[in-house]
């Protein structure tokens, strides 16, 4: 794992250790029905180590092939839904999405419908968990299909990626979008006149409104939170907070 690498790294450098190598480059191999693989962090003074994952754990079997090493895998022999033109890391068995290798063999399950979901197959991430297994029509019109967009009734936003709708939630208030793509709740139903109305999502940032920080998106308040009654709004160049009373309004808390 990265972050172990990392790790190894720093402790050899600030102990000045030498390389002790457990194993060598392309030993990766299965010990029963564990996975074993020689990893090995950057720098001279690194050795190589066993990172190993027992398959049995997660009821999967280890296998072999030049190409991942030794890994786990729903079946000691490759998947035959796995290959062909349209293989793109997996393939959806009903509300089922199937993670697969790229040499063919099935990794793992996830069950979208957990999640009130289904598996839709995306062009470019595969398999991935979707509102429905079709492109929503809702979807089309935002760049590459991908975005957020207001559901007809207004009530609710709708994230798109690759034309499919993968998440949902409901507004408060009427929701609002832009021809941009983005769509969001806003706090409250009108727009306030402390907020600017160019300001777009990507130049999104804490402001005063009132005796309140919040956020702003095209005139619209979008995140809010109130001052106490013993505290005031203060603003820094990029940043507004809550400041007590006989705190120095220069001073950040």
């Amino acid at each position: 794992m990265a972050w172990r690498t990392q790790l190894v790294a720093i402790v050899c450098l600030l102990a000045g250790c030498t390389a002790n190598n457990e194993c060598d480059a392309g030993d990766d191999q299965c010990s029963g029905n564990t996975a074993m693989n020689c990893q090995r962090c950057a720098g001279p003074a690194c050795g190589r180590w066993w990172e190993t994952q027992d398959c049995g754990q997660t009821n999967t079997v280890c296998v072999e092939d030049s190409r991942h090493g030794a890994f786990c895998a729903l079946s000691s022999m490759p998947d035959p839904r796995c290959r062909g033109d349209n293989y793109v890391a997996g393939y959806c068995d009903g509300d089922v999405m199937v993670h697969c290798t790229s040499s063919g063999f099935a990794t793992s399950r996830n069950d979208c419908s957990a999640t009130q979901k289904t598996c839709a197959h995306f062009e470019q991430l595969g398999p991935s968990c979707a509102l429905s297994a079709d492109p929503d029509p809702r979807c089309a019109d935002l760049p590459d299909g991908t975005g957020q967009v207001c559901d007809e009734d207004g009530a609710m936003v709708l994230s798109c990626r690759e034309g499919f709708a993968w998440l949902s939630y409901a507004c408060e208030n009427p929701c609002r979008s832009f021809s941009t793509g983005g769509a969001f709740c806003p706090v409250f139903a009108e727009p306030d006149p402390l907020c600017d109305e160019s300001a777009s999502s990507s130049e999104l940032h804490w402001q005063c409104l009132g005796n309140a920080t919040g956020v702003c998106d095209h005139g619209f308040v979008v995140q809010h939170k109130p001052c106490d009654a013993e505290s005031a709004c203060m603003e820094s160049e990029s940043y507004a907070f809550c400041v007590s009373s006989g705190v120095d309004a220069g001073t950040r808390p």
